[in-house]
This record gives C-alpha cells, sequence and structure tokens, in this order.
C-alpha cells in the first residue's frame, strides 16, 4: 500500500476545496446549478484530506485547525448536532480557562527569575502594561 506525501494530500485538500468554492460561486449565481448534496460531499472529502494531512504531521496545531474546520462543518451541514455537541465545546473552554492562570503566572515567574537586572525587569513590565493598556482599548 503506497502512502500519500503532505504535499501530495494539501493539493488534495486545494483541489477538492476549490472545486467546492467554485460549486458554491455557480449556486450563487444560478441557484441549484450544482447539486446541494454534491457539495457536501466535496466539502467532507476535504475535510478527510485535511484530516489525512493531520495524521502525516501529528501535531497539535494541525490537530486544532483540522477539528475547528469540522466543527464548522457539522455546524452548517447538521446544526442540530452542533447543538447537541455543545457540551463538548463547554469543557473544552473551562479546561482552557483552568490552565489559562496557572500558565501566565509560571511564565511571568520565569521570566522575572531569569533577568539579574531588576531595573530591565521594570521596564519591561511598564512596557507590558503599556501594551496591554493599548491593546485593550483597540478591542
Amino acid at each position: 500500500m503506497s502512502s500519500f506525501t503532505i504535499k501530495q494530500v494539501l493539493l488534495g485538500f486545494i483541489v477538492l476545496a476549490s472545486i467546492a468554492i467554485i460549486g458554491h460561486g455557480i449556486n450563487l449565481i444560478a441557484p441549484d446549478a450544482v447539486h446541494p448534496g454534491f457539495l457536501r460531499i466535496l466539502r467532507w472529502l476535504a475535510l478527510a484530506a485535511l484530516f489525512v494531512l493531520g495524521l502525516k504531521r501529528n501535531n497539535l496545531t494541525s490537530w486544532i485547525f483540522v477539528s475547528m474546520l469540522i466543527g464548522a462543518e457539522i455546524g452548517h451541514d447538521w446544526p442540530s448536532i452542533g447543538i447537541e455537541l455543545k457540551i463538548i465545546s463547554d469543557i473544552f473552554l473551562r479546561m482552557i480557562k483552568t490552565i489559562i492562570a496557572p500558565l501566565l503566572f509560571s511564565t511571568l515567574v520565569v521570566g522575572i527569575a531569569g533577568h539579574a537586572d531588576m531595573k530591565q525587569v521594570g521596564r519591561m513590565g511598564w512596557k507590558a502594561i503599556v501594551y496591554f493598556e493599548i491593546v485593550t482599548t483597540i478591542a
């Protein structure tokens, strides 16, 4: 059995996604010109190619991206199932909220402990506060 390379899988995803996008564009111009079931199959085949890409790369970033797109597709194709899966997203968000405070605290402690010059730490603190205020104001 031959295995696909990452480039081949990525090319397959791009081709399938492009055909699906073109089909949706055609449906915007002439409604029902392309059967919606065909477009759904193309989208899921493109996601299957991304899933294979996630298996090939096997890193967290790839899996987050693939999972995000699969979740969006489930919400688009089957909204009632997407609503039923809300508990999974709630659990995920609670887990993220639980880990953020210790992660920030440990990052700050390691950053401060790594600097011998407290004057430099103070300057860095002021820059961080100014940056935080500017970004918060923009948000």
